[in-house]
């Protein structure tokens, strides 16, 4: 791969994520006693969320889409999600539980989707996988936002917890979807 099929649009942008990644938990982490850091912390996560979406959108527009891009994007993309969920129930401002289901469900996923690619299967995500995605971010950014004292009269934190709760339903349809299709693909 040469350095131009590196430094891509879309590639600089997944980049820039994952260097989000540290700034969004640092301030999470300080948002505890420093409401201005809960606000820069959700201000970034919120810009990561965009661009996740923007780089997949350019990867194709552009006709940009790398090796790399496809290995990292999907890397950042889980990593921020699960240092913030980690970093909110580290603040008790979400369930452990919740975490565990969305993380089994990840690391199932991602083994069987390695699996499959090694066995020459393709199988494409699902819309309720896809649907999960969006839940599962606005669901992080309402609840990053819930102890924001210029919102504290808001049902922000409920907002944030039924848009997670919902993410975490579409998860585990996705996941036995993926599952279903697999079976099929197998047993073809």
């Amino acid at each position: 791969m040469n350095r131009s099929k590196i430094l891509t649009i879309p590639n600089i942008l997944t980049f820039l994520r994952i260097l989000a990644i540290p700034l969004i938990v640092y301030w999470l982490y300080l948002g505890v006693v420093s409401e201005k850091h809960l606000v820069w912390a959700t201000i970034v996560y919120g810009l990561a969320f965009i661009t996740d979406q923007i780089d997949g959108y350019l990867s194709r527009v552009l006709n940009q889409r790398t090796v790399l891009g496809e290995i990292l994007d999907p890397i950042a993309d889980k990593i921020i999600v699960l240092c913030v969920m980690i970093q909110l129930v580290y603040q008790n401002w979400m369930p452990a539980w919740v975490v565990m289901i969305l993380l089994t469900r990840e690391i199932v996923i991602n083994g069987l989707r390695a699996y499959s690619q090694t066995s020459g299967l393709s199988i494409l995500p699902s819309m309720s996988g896809k649907l999960k995605v969006y839940f599962q971010g606005f669901g992080l950014g309402f609840l990053m936002m819930s102890t924001y004292s210029a919102l504290a009269r808001l049902p922000i934190h409920d907002i944030g917890m039924v848009l997670i709760y919902i993410s975490m339903f579409l998860s585990i349809y996705s996941a036995l979807d993926y599952l279903k299709k697999l079976y099929h693909h197998l047993n073809a």
